[in-house]
């Protein structure tokens, strides 16, 4: 099973650990990660930040014995409104509308500060290979910064930066 999440905190990790069988660190050839959505959770917990826009291998190269249970893929903002919102206007706006978010999947957009900085100090956690694997494979939405480069220029202070107060236990690192 491969999961796209990459938790954090202690207490969090325990639960997770409790509905996971047969979980893996693995490698998608032919896939990359990029930062390209708009997330409403973030709005939602106050860290989003409007202004900014913002065959399986294992990591070591062998072959992974188990097929992928889930992989997070993206969708088109058309497929997400059909199937999503079941063509809801009014689960749209519940989603994003009220945020006065148009489109979801952009190029023009950074990631979220708060967020990012959880997904660094997660795969850091994992090992070296998972981590150089994310800064270097990693993408903004442009699909051209690697979060390497992004955190090394302007992106520099993210992981020093500390989440909010009321959200440390969930994004603390």
């Amino acid at each position: 099973m491969i999961l796209n999440i990459f938790p954090t905190d202690l207490s969090h990790n325990r639960i997770i650990r409790l509905y996971l069988e047969n979980f893996r660190v693995a490698k998608l050839n032919g896939f990359r990660r990029v930062f390209a959505h708009v997330a409403p959770i973030f709005f939602d917990r106050g860290i989003a930040k409007p202004e900014t826009k913002f065959l399986p291998e294992t990591l070591d190269g062998e072959p992974f014995a188990n097929p992928a249970d889930v992989l997070c893929a993206r969708y088109s903002d058309e497929e997400f409104f059909q199937i999503g919102c079941k063509g809801s206007k009014d689960i749209y706006f519940q989603h994003y509308g009220r945020y006065n978010i148009d489109k979801i999947w952009r190029d023009d957009i950074l990631a979220c500060r708060v967020y990012l900085r959880q997904c660094v100090l997660a795969t850091k956690n994992v090992g070296d290979i998972a981590y150089d694997n994310f800064l270097d494979y990693t993408f903004l939405a442009d699909r051209t910064i690697t979060i390497g480069t992004y955190l090394a220029t302007t992106g520099s202070g993210i992981i020093e930066e500390e989440p909010p107060a009321s959200l440390k236990s969930r994004y603390g690192g």
